[in-house]
């Protein structure tokens, strides 16, 4: 008796652990699209092009209102940014996901200290849509 009980509970584990791998699919991109967030906002304090790559190229709209549609957009702020003689800094306290969307609060600081709530829409792992409240 105690032998089927430890080989029913074994099965169960199993079959939790394979259900699990499935999760484990899930979050590799959940990793992958955080990850995205996390060096695109950090590329604002280092000037690394290589995030500007997550951005969709022919379809980006920015909702903030300072800084206009499109990668040309992106590139303008961060040029803005880039004359400003105290370099920013970004730390991205903490980035969550949600179907297409990720979210990251990031402290930041550039003209004095802020704090800020990112939101990303993603489509075909690129960047469509962008809000932010700083």
């Amino acid at each position: 008796m105690k032998t089927k009980m430890v080989v029913l509970g074994l099965a169960a584990m199993t079959m939790t652990a394979c259900t699990s791998c499935e999760d484990d699919n899930n979050e590799a991109v959940k990793v992958l699209n955080t990850t995205k967030v996390t060096e695109l906002l950090k590329a604002i304090e280092t000037g690394a092009r290589e995030p500007v790559a997550y951005i969709n190229a022919k379809n980006y709209a920015q909702h903030n209102l300072g800084v206009a549609d499109g990668l040309a957009g992106f590139g303008e702020a961060l040029s803005t940014l880039a004359q400003y003689p105290e370099p920013a800094k970004i730390n991205t306290v903490r980035v969550f996901k949600d179907g297409d969307y990720v979210v990251a609060h990031t402290d930041y600081n550039f003209f004095g200290p802020k704090v800020g709530f990112d939101v990303f829409r993603f489509e075909n792992d690129k960047i469509t849509e962008y809000w932010d409240v700083i």
